[in-house]
């Protein structure tokens, strides 16, 4: 009688591991050796009506993309690369999010009057790497920017190479939003958007632009 029953266990355990073992999500070996080269990439949200292109939304403007950054080529993930890889898009933004931590670490920021009171500080972020703008995703680099500008501050990523935050009271503020306009409209392929943005601690919120408000 006792057969059986070691019989049922021992079923009921293979049963678990063989769960473990091929627990959706955890990818396939191709995914293992190509997970390190992944990270995330503002593209503006007309991209994916061009291509499936695996993203999640950030503003009016803007999709959080994501890329394969390897030696040999730059490429946007697709969707169909995420089945490919036995992956879902929540995998692939964990790792892609983890990776853009270890590459903030190393990232110079240019801190604007440190020795004046916050409501005459800016900071920006012009590295050349061409992930300047996604630095803002980065809790470690959001941490940075309170730390210097306060609890609140206007941030813009008119380029894909260019990030600038200041203090909301920043006496010239105006002419930072001008250069925003500016650095958009010459921005070519790499421009993002021209709309600002106020960061606190619960997030990234988009200001409304005027045509928005008007509308």
């Amino acid at each position: 009688m006792k057969k059986p029953v070691l019989i049922i266990v021992l079923l009921g355990f293979l049963g678990i591991l063989g769960f473990l073992v091929f627990l959706p999500g955890e990818g396939n070996a191709q995914w293992q050796v190509s997970k390190k080269q992944v990270l995330p990439q503002f593209m503006r949200i007309a991209n994916k009506n061009v291509l499936p292109l695996s993203n999640r939304p950030f503003s009016p403007d803007l999709d959080v993309g994501y890329v394969l950054d390897m030696p040999e080529k730059y490429d946007y993930i697709i969707d169909p690369q995420l089945a490919e890889w036995d992956i879902d898009l929540e995998i692939l933004n964990e790792v892609a999010m983890s990776n853009l931590e270890k590459l903030v670490k190393d990232t110079e920021i240019d801190f604007g009057n440190p020795l004046q009171d916050m409501s005459a500080r800016y900071a920006i972020i012009e590295n050349g790497d061409g992930y300047a703008a996604t630095h803002i995703l980065s809790e470690d680099m959001r941490q940075k920017l309170h730390e210097f500008l306060g609890p609140t501050y206007i941030m813009a990523v008119p380029v894909r190479d260019f990030l600038i935050a200041w203090h909301p009271e920043y006496p010239a503020a105006e002419a930072f939003s001008d250069e925003v306009a500016k650095v958009y409209g010459e921005g070519g392929a790499y421009k993002l958007s021209k709309r600002l943005y106020i960061v606190t601690a619960e997030g990234i919120e988009p200001v409304p632009t005027p045509e928005e408000v008007e509308g």
